[in-house]
């Protein structure tokens, strides 16, 4: 019956992934004959297969496993295999009913290097479902230390064995957290390469670094050396993958690409978090089920933190237009989805983009896969990235975005600080291009180097463009040193730097608990007193100019009455005053002058 169920262009080709498939069909046909019960199926199936599966460190797709953040900035575990038996969806749930039974869940173990894994903590999978004829579980892992590195072990359910020990790195979620990049400067193989750059140059250390790859889709070969290369470069807090993470392909069946993916970045993914969002070509379907990440429902955009770094990550493709009909200038007609993406965003501003929020992490970036300002593409680089800054640039100019991360189109352009379509009042493009000192609006930078085939410039630069390249194998990095100094790198994958520059800032300096208080009172003391002094001599100056316009006025008055009369005039006032009108001599003769009273 195993045999029988091995389609034979399978048994010919000897494909991995027909044969695991043909494992499954077979075990489940033997399972519902009754020939054999459910754990000896398992056990034929892994005994028949167990070469199939355990290929995550060379990038293989038996069994998957990635991390990413939850909503509390904990590291979720995402783990995934072939299902041999494929239980319908209403017993997973009933499975993750509480009381249910522990060793019918799927779940994880982990314990810090050098301790006994079995001894560790361990948790039940509180997501599982079936989909592509897989089964997808992940768990939360709570109370781990910040930079410290762990290894952890997955298991599918009943009769399964635990795979071989994987091992990662617990980000620095906190703001004061301390990077495993930061303390150990570089930790995988090859890792010289750029390692301690930045303190050879007289540069700010590192707090944070972070890969990001751009348009990399799971059917390129590309994909997977690339993930190589970041494994064999500086060490990495996290991963921002920037579309196509289940990019549609023809004759693929859906999602099928997003498991390719998982297959060519695992030597990355399952030891950082890897963070995706989806783009134009993805299924969303696929997504949604694939990759978990800390969304609210079923909502593609999302963010979290890192250290000193607030990440939001936009679904770009719900804000723009395609529409030739719609004006440069005018805001594109938005679905209910691109409604409450935009509220949510003006919220998370809001939030994260001043205020103590903003004081504790002090990086503001923004990830999509539109871009805003390119010059390789004349429509989506013309109308629609026109569009999309109507829509996002006023927002990003209130809460001064630091950068703003995009990667549709296959090649490589960086902005200076741009606004409104063009240069913002303050840059200055004769200025250095790798030194961008206090910005006055965000830096735009469109990464598209994952992606196949490479695009080459055809067109003029802007002139706001920085610095840029056609599309080649490469991917970034972009590093933290403190609250006021950024750098970022395009790397490539034979160790070229084809881009390379810092970002310094304005500091926001956070005020302590003990300081805040005292500073306020001081600051209303001053005031106050400012405002009583002011008062106080205007006052006494008010008072002062009444006294001489009345003495002025009596005296003007004296003279119009005896003008009037006839009467002899007579001078009131002070003597000087009398002796500039009538001369010193005169006013002292006694006679035929004028009196003086």
């Amino acid at each position: 019956i195993a045999l029988r169920g091995i389609p034979a262009p399978a048994m010919v080709a000897g494909t991995r992934a027909s044969v695991a498939a043909a494992i499954a069909r077979a075990s489940a046909l033997c399972y519902a004959l009754g020939t054999i019960p459910v754990a000896a199926s398992a056990a034929a199936a892994e005994a028949f297969g167990s070469s199939l599966v355990e290929r995550n460190s060379s990038g293989d797709e038996g069994q998957l496993s990635y991390l990413s953040l939850s909503n509390s900035g904990r590291v979720v575990v995402s783990w995934s295999e072939a299902a041999v038996i494929e239980p319908p969806q209403d017993e997973l749930n009933a499975a993750q009913l509480p009381g249910a039974q522990s060793e019918l869940l799927p779940s994880v173990r982990y314990a810090l290097v050098g301790e006994d894994i079995q001894a560790g903590e361990a948790k039940q999978a509180a997501s599982m479902r079936t989909w592509g004829s897989r089964l997808w579980n992940s768990a939360e892992l709570d109370e781990l230390q910040e930079g410290a590195t762990y290894v952890y072990q997955c298991r599918s359910g009943p009769g399964r064995p635990w795979w071989g020990a994987r091992e990662f790195k617990a980000p620095p979620t906190s703001p004061s957290g301390v990077s495993e990049a930061a303390s150990t400067g570089s930790g995988n193989a090859g890792a010289d390469r750029g390692a301690g750059a930045d303190s050879a140059a007289g540069l700010p250390g590192l707090l944070l670094r972070l890969a990001v790859v751009g348009a990399a889709a799971g059917a390129g070969s590309g994909t997977a050396a690339i993930a190589r290369g970041i494994a064999a470069g500086p060490s990495i807090d996290a991963v921002l993958h920037l579309g196509s993470a289940a990019a549609n392909a023809y004759g693929v069946a859906p999602g099928q690409e997003a498991v390719h993916l998982l297959g060519a970045v695992s030597p990355v993914a399952s030891r950082v978090p890897y963070m995706t969002l989806p783009g134009d070509r993805d299924d969303l379907d696929a997504y949604e089920n694939i990759f978990r990440m800390p969304s609210e429902g079923s909502d593609e955009w999302y963010s979290f933190a890192l250290g000193p770094l607030r990440v939001l990550m936009l679904f770009t493709e719900a804000l723009s237009d395609d529409s030739e009909a719609l004006s440069d200038d005018a805001a594109p007609p938005l679905s209910d989805k691109a409604e409450r993406q935009l509220s949510w965003l003006r919220d998370a501003l809001q939030l994260f983009g001043s205020g103590e929020e903003r004081m504790q992490r002090p990086w503001l970036v923004v990830a999509g896969q539109q871009p805003m300002y390119c010059s390789v593409s004349p429509k989506i680089c013309g109308h629609q990235a026109k569009q999309l800054r109507t829509t996002l640039e006023p927002l990003f100019r209130e809460h001064q975005v630091d950068i703003y991360l995009s990667s549709r189109l296959h090649a490589y352009e960086r902005t200076l600080p741009v606004h409104g379509g063009g240069l913002c009042s303050d840059a200055d493009e004769s200025e250095d291009p790798g030194f961008v000192h206090w910005p006055c609006g965000a830096v735009h930078i469109l990464n598209g180097d994952g992606g196949e085939p490479p695009l080459h410039y055809e067109v003029l630069p802007g002139e706001w463009t920085a610095q840029r390249h056609s599309g080649m194998l490469a991917y970034g990095e972009l590093s933290f040193s403190n609250e006021t100094h950024l750098h970022y790198r395009q790397v490539g994958l034979g160790g070229e730097i084809r881009d390379d520059f810092w970002l310094e800032k304005r500091g926001l300096r956070a005020k302590s608990d003990d300081e805040e208080p005292f500073l306020e009172a001081v600051t209303w003391i001053g005031f106050a007193t400012a405002v009583v002094t002011g008062t106080c001599a205007f006052v006494r100056w008010a008072h002062n100019d009444g006294l001489q316009r009345r003495d002025e006025a009596l005296r003007t008055l004296q003279m119009e009455l005896r003008v009037l009369t006839g009467m002899p005039a007579k001078m009131v006032g002070q003597a000087h005053e009398v002796e500039r009108l009538v001369g010193h001599d005169q006013g002292s003769s006694g006679s035929g002058g004028i009196g003086l009273h």
